[in-house]
């Protein structure tokens, strides 16, 4: 979880981040820029010291009022840097609309025939002061508006700091209830409202005295104030609409806490000393006691999670919890972990806590960082957790061992090796309690072996720990076992006296599957995390954006703008946006992992990181401002210049010119300088716009996937169901090595076949080319027709799977189930009979119309699997 490093001392190693200095460089806007010149963030924009102020401010507004309000909370903390501007900007800006109307009236006399009293000398001062004006607004506007920008990014910097330290304290049922989008979304859309909305409100402020003024200057002047205070409206109605979900965000509720943890280090240590409701002290006895504990997800739903729950586990002892598909059995840990508040009964748990989660969270970084996760480097005891949990091998074949990168989510780490490292990072922290959520389920039986003797029953001998498992096998070898059934302890003790009933109670329970995806990091072992645009090739937007309109007029104006386009300023925008990325990215993540995060007591580490990723983005982000303001400063220089000299040829040279003439001449070069800024803003937005074009032409150019073949299959195809692989082999790409070799197998009507081996075998593998999502060699039959003659959307729409990681999509339980609106509500209740959830789902306050969250996380991991089962086509089948 670490952000690439910047240099630092932003301001002083890069002058162009340097207001003063940043005038004089326009050499530099010419210049080629990559990461190499990124500058860490000036001081002002650092996100942790204003994160920190406005949590501050926002959490006394909460102890201090029942409705605190953050419009009040942001004025508090940047409402007099705001008026400071104001107030010193109105006055510069009044006084350049003020000078050209007060002198224009002077000029004007000197050309009216026989009726000027106004001598030539008299003129050339006039036109001096006019002159003077253009340059006074050359000299601060571009410094006026970037001091702006610079202000609007605080606001941005520090609201965004704030919403994702709330994220993390907010309860897990809250989240459920809230889209990861609107989370994004307040992060990108919300918070930019701010700067908008502060360069605009100075025009809005301004308007009465600029307006008055206004009227004794040309029309084009005015109608430039009243389009910018128009603008600033906009603005403020955007950005007043984003506080207002900014508040709600931060209103939503927090994570139930009974005592506040005691912190023992810096280094994120945490010992819950006294978590404890209507328990004894004891200072010397570490574990997990709860005695007749009631707890549920939904505050609001009749039903309980649990009920009257009882569970003691001391050190040196091994809990085994075990039960079917949605019995609880994570429920329990989640009440250990205070994700789940209990609603009566005793909880007391003495000791840190460690935890590995039933869906293992991998976050972006190396293994090493994922191993990790913020503790202290022992290379000892972490060469020892590496063995316990059978990585050593994995590790060897990378290529730059465990510094190796693992993508977003882990995505190259196969389900084995994403269950392992999430383990090791549990067993590498030094926690007295070891909470371990069905860890086995997806490796093989030998790595569950080592896993279970080596690891949990040796290396955690002499800790307490809790081992959710559906591996019956090593029941006989836990300290206790604890079963559970409807959210109800149905039996618990020595395994040897309640074996009947744990045989009976999960018989009919699904079994994870334990297969592995095959990709290897050997082949993958520095992915390019983000396709990273320099500018090098701006062209080709525009070529296919004209190409795409047709258009001529369009086209002469782009060769236009290109003999003006600036190369750092289109480098640093497009490495803006690469550090934009990470934001969302972390924030994902920490989203995916919350519970992990807060079971580490790692909050403080995320913040760090988010900030971090922050300041990244910050300093290219100001420095791509201070370039771009650069060139409007030079800009604005150049175009008084060519009005000074206009100016004074026109008086010097006086060749009879008339006085419409004169006017007419003297109200094009005022309003010159507002169109040329304007126009190189309006260029500089194309730039940008461009990016999403070129992103659009990438993915055009994507080869789609083939079709395959036109042969259509008869109605009641498959019918029987018999496959049949004939010399398979594929491989994930061309330049890759083959992941299945001439493999061949025939699989009968109604068997039932189970595919074994360990990581990377293969198995997985079968599945993809079954559904054709790789090219293959050899043929796959399916009741006699090759698969590849069949078109693909004919082809997986005839086959379900229940995939490794089940997911279920935001929405209800009906349109997760039949998409498709084909069938009846009563096929649908009977196929949840089929895959014995029909008793789960009638109890839910609306049934079929129940909400699903996002990725069904109000779902347990087995239920999720089960619900994959009755889809399209099986529907039918399993109603017949």
């Amino acid at each position: 979880m670490a952000g690439r490093a910047a240099t630092p001392q932003g301001r002083k190693l890069n002058n162009i981040n340097n207001m003063p200095d940043r005038k004089y460089l326009p050499k530099r806007l010419r210049q080629k820029f990559n990461e190499d010149g990124v500058v860490a963030p000036v001081r002002k924009h650092e996100s942790k010291p204003l994160g920190d102020q406005l949590e501050k401010l926002w959490n006394d507004a909460e102890d201090s009022s029942k409705k605190p309000s953050l419009t009040r909370v942001l004025v508090k903390m940047f409402g007099f840097r705001l008026i400071l501007h104001g107030v010193l900007f109105c006055p510069v800006d009044i006084a350049v609309c003020l000078l050209p109307a007060t002198f224009l009236k002077d000029l004007l006399n000197y050309f009216t025939l026989h009726q000027s009293s106004t001598t030539k000398k008299e003129a050339l001062f006039d036109g001096l002061i006019i002159s003077l004006a253009f340059f006074i607004r050359a000299l601060s506007f571009s410094t006026f508006l970037l001091e702006l920008t610079s202000l609007g990014m605080k606001f941005r910097i520090a609201c965004s700091s704030l919403i994702y330290r709330k994220l993390l304290k907010m309860k897990s049922t809250t989240i459920q209830k809230i889209s990861l989008g609107q989370i994004v979304n307040l992060l990108s859309n919300d918070v930019e409202q701010f700067e908008k909305a502060v360069v605009s409100f100075l025009y809005s402020e301004i308007l009465t005295s600029q307006y008055v003024f206004a009227l004794l200057i040309i029309y084009e002047a005015l109608g430039q104030t009243m389009n910018l205070w128009c603008w600033g409206l906009l603005a403020s109605s955007q950005l007043m609409a984003s506080i207002q979900r900014i508040e709600q965000f931060l209103l939503l509720e927090k994570k139930h806490s009974s005592n506040l943890p005691l912190l023992l280090e810096s280094s994120f240590h945490y010992v819950d000393r006294n978590i404890n409701k209507g328990a004894e002290e004891s200072d010397q006895i570490f574990g997990v006691s709860l005695r007749n504990v009631n707890a549920k997800w939904d505050i609001t739903s009749p039903n309980r999670n649990l009920t009257d729950v009882s569970i003691t586990a001391t050190p040196g002892e091994l809990v085994a919890v075990v039960g079917a598909s949605g019995s609880g059995k994570s429920t329990l840990l989640q009440v250990i972990l205070k994700e789940i508040p209990n609603l009566s009964g005793n909880l007391n748990i003495r000791g840190s806590l460690s935890y590995a989660p039933q869906e293992p969270w991998i976050f972006t970084g190396t293994l090493r960082e994922n191993i990790l996760f913020g503790e202290d480097m022992d290379e000892r005891k972490y060469q020892e957790v590496i063995r316990v949990c059978c990585l050593e091998q994995d590790i060897s074949r990378f290529s730059f061992g465990d510094n190796t990168l693992v993508g977003e989510k882990g995505v190259m780490l196969s389900g084995g090796q994403k269950a392992r490292v999430s383990l090791a990072r549990a067993i590498y922290r030094d926690a007295d309690v070891y909470l371990l959520d069905d860890p086995l389920s997806a490796v093989d039986v030998h790595v569950a072996n080592i896993i279970f003797y080596e690891c949990i029953r040796n290396h955690l001998k002499n800790k307490c720990v809790i081992l959710v498992t559906h591996q019956v096998q090593f029941l006989g070898n836990v300290d206790k076992v604890l079963l559970l059934d409807k959210g109800r302890v149905t039996a618990s003790g020595n395994y040897s006296k309640i074996e009947g009933l744990i045989k009976k109670a999960v018989k009919n329970s699904t079994e994870k599957d334990s297969s592995a995806n095959i990709i290897s990091l050997k082949e993958y072992d520095r992915p390019s995390e983000t396709h990273e645009d320099r500018g090098s090739d701006t062209l080709n937007p525009y070529k296919s954006y004209c190409l795409a309109g047709h258009g001529w007029t369009t086209t002469c104006l782009l060769v236009m703008f290109f003999a003006f386009t600036q190369p750092m300023i289109a480098n640093v925008k497009g490495l803006e946006g690469i550090r934009r990325s990470p934001i969302f990215t972390h924030t994902t993540a920490s989203v995916k992992g919350l519970t992990t995060i807060r079971a580490f007591k790692a909050e403080k580490l995320s913040i760090l990181e988010f900030d971090n990723y922050q300041d990244l983005h910050s300093s290219v982000y100001y420095l791509h401002k201070a370039f771009y303001y650069s060139f409007a400063f030079w800009s604005d220089i150049t175009c008084a210049f060519y009005n000074f000299v206009a100016l004074m040829c026109i008086i010097i040279f006086d060749n009879g010119m008339s006085t419409g003439q004169v006017g007419l001449s003297v109200t094009q070069l005022i309003v010159l300088n507002t169109t040329f800024q304007y126009l190189m803003k309006c260029w500089n937005d194309l730039d940008y716009q461009m990016t999403s074009v070129k992103r659009v032409v990438e993915y055009t150019d994507i080869t789609p996937e083939p079709f395959g073949g036109t042969f259509t299959p008869p109605e009641s195809w498959p019918s029987q169901g018999n496959i049949t692989f004939s010399s398979v082999s594929m491989r994930y790409s061309f330049d890759k090595p083959l992941v299945l070799k001439e493999v061949n197998f025939t699989v009968k009507s109604g068997e039932k076949i189970g595919i074994v081996g360990r990581t990377g075998a293969g198995k997985s593998s079968l599945i993809s080319a079954l559904f054709r999502l790789y090219d293959f060699e050899g043929s796959i039959f399916i009741d006699g027709i090759d698969t590849k003659a069949v078109p693909l959307h004919t082809l997986r729409s005839t086959i379900a799977i229940i995939p490794q990681e089940p997911i279920l999509f935001l929405g209800t339980l009906r349109r997760n189930l039949e998409p498709f609106d084909e069938y009846e509500d009563s096929y649908l209740w009977n196929a949840l009979e089929g895959v014995e959830l029909k008793n789960f789902v009638s109890g839910l306050p609306s049934g079929l119309e129940s909400e699903i969250s996002e990725g069904g996380a109000n779902f347990s991991v087995g239920q999720r699997q089960l619900l994959c089962l009755p889809q399209l086509a099986w529907i039918w089948k399993l109603t017949k």
